[in-house]
């Protein structure tokens, strides 16, 4: 029977997420950096899903560095000082709001 590797997970370069891993520990953190303001937005919930996508695919597996670590925790955070629950994008929600059919 042959064996088939599960892709490792790479983070990629988001626009609305940074990332770091502590290989010491296994810890990848996700610093949430929305923009232009801290709110969610349609970018960084897209981009919240390929994060977490990525480490599950990965069977929790992360190239760092040129080679293979365990990812022992994930922890979330946020770039904004004294900010980790976002609000919402009021303007997204209406526009969402106007477009969605009733019923």
């Amino acid at each position: 029977m042959q064996a088939i590797a599960a892709a490792r997970f790479s983070p990629p370069d988001f626009s609305q997420i940074e990332t770091r891993f502590d290989s010491e520990y296994g810890v990848l953190w996700g610093f949430m950096n929305p923009k232009p303001r801290p709110t969610f937005n349609s970018l960084l919930l897209s981009e919240a899903r390929e994060f977490a996508r990525g480490i599950s695919d990965s069977g929790g597996v992360l190239l760092h560095g040129g080679q293979e670590h365990a990812i022992n925790y994930v922890i979330e955070a946020s770039t904004v000082p004294g900010v980790f629950n976002l609000g919402g994008d009021l303007a997204l929600f209406q526009d969402a709001g106007r477009t969605a059919s009733c019923c």
